[in-house]
């Protein structure tokens, strides 16, 4: 929170909660991870990038 405005700060460490617990969920209980999930993951990804460049 010293570098970054918190507009940025908080969804990035909730686009790692979402992605963590997708990844988990795939890997340990066995969930399906299809073609959407992968896209909707990449675009919370490419969400938080835009963010942090737009701050910069």
């Amino acid at each position: 929170m010293k570098t970054l405005p918190v507009s940025v700060a908080y969804p990035i460490w909730t686009a790692v909660g979402t992605l963590g617990s997708v990844l988990l969920g795939a890997l340990l209980l066995g969930e399906a991870f299809g073609v959407a999930k992968m896209l909707s993951a990449m675009a919370i990804v490419a969400g938080v990038v835009g963010l942090k460049l737009s701050a910069a």
